[in-house]
Formats: structure tokens, sequence, C-alpha cells
């Protein structure tokens, strides 16, 4: 991992591969862990937030992340700071920092 920011309602990453592209395995077992983390959480709580996260879909009762994801490759290390620059402001203008 070269850089990562968790954002309220998104998260960034950016990751290097040494050999084998394994993103959407990264990914689906990254949401599985966490959508189950994240659940377990809201339980023992005494918010409502759960019930916000519940779905009508065939095998599921509950859905913390969208199903997609956007990946971008990053040909060179322009490219690799721009992103880095990037997910490292983002915070910032989410906050009418910037």
């Amino acid at each position: 991992m070269l850089g990562y920011v968790i954002m309220p309602n998104h998260v960034h990453f950016i990751l290097h591969f040494n050999e084998n592209n394994n993103l959407s395995n990264l990914i689906r077992d990254f949401k599985k862990y966490t959508s189950v983390k994240i659940r377990q959480a809201l339980e023992t709580k005494e918010l409502n937030l759960l019930n916000d996260l519940r779905i009508v879909k065939e095998g599921r009762v509950f859905q913390i992340w969208k199903d997609r994801f956007d990946d971008v490759y990053l040909a060179d290390k322009n490219l690799l700071e721009t992103k880095l620059d990037y997910i490292h402001l983002n915070p910032l203008q989410e906050n009418g920092v910037l």
C-alpha cells in the first residue's frame, strides 16, 4: 500500500502489486471483512444506524459498500504523485479547508 485516505462516504487506496494483479480479489475481501466488522460494531451500539443499511437482495440483509469500484492504472511516477496529492488533499476539500 503506497497511500490511502478514509473518507466519510468512500475510501482511496494506492496499491502496488509485485506480480499478478489481484485487485478484484483484494477489493472483494476488503469489502467482506470491513462490512462484517462495521455491522458488528453497529449492532453493539444503541444507535439505529443498522436499519439504514438493510437491503432486499438475495443472500444479503445489509449492504455497506457499493458493488462496484473505480480503478486507475498509474503508469508513471508523475501520475502516482498526482494521485497521492489528490487523495491526501481530498479530506481538506471535503471539509472546506481548501
